[in-house]
């Protein structure tokens, strides 16, 4: 998959709207229709995880217009869900209002990783126990 392709094709949708959770950090997978609906962390993984180049790239945090937002940087350049292309940093905090930056704390991708892992079960299991039932 090429970044070109992935922002053909992306939908963005909160992890409330997806899943019913405030938060849950997966990477993102085409639908029936070849479409990639995620929110921010969802771009950022999956932009990580499948676009060359991005790999060693790591999760930054910011604070965007009050709300907390996840992008990829390598210190000087970062790619979010908003520019879906390569920015300066400078240029990314001049364009808009981020109160603050910075990359996330291992531990912090730890919990945020492992928590989608439970509700990845917990979603498997009720689907099963919910459907199965039927």
């Amino acid at each position: 998959m090429t970044l070109k392709q992935l922002n053909k094709n992306y939908i963005y949708r909160t992890d409330k709207e997806q899943y019913g959770v405030d938060e849950y950090w997966e990477e993102m997978k085409p639908s029936k229709e070849g479409k990639y609906i995620g929110d921010c962390e969802s771009y950022a993984i999956t932009v990580r995880r499948n676009i060359e180049g991005f790999e060693n790239w790591d999760y930054y945090w910011c604070t965007l217009s009050g709300n907390g937002h996840c992008m990829l940087s390598d210190g000087k350049f970062m790619i979010d869900n908003n520019t879906k292309e390569v920015w300066t940093i400078d240029k990314y905090t001049s364009t808009f209002i981020v109160d603050e930056l910075r990359p996330f704390r291992w531990y912090e991708l730890a919990m945020k990783f492992a928590h989608a892992k439970l509700l990845s079960i917990w979603f498997k299991l009720r689907r099963q126990y919910v459907w199965g039932a039927r």
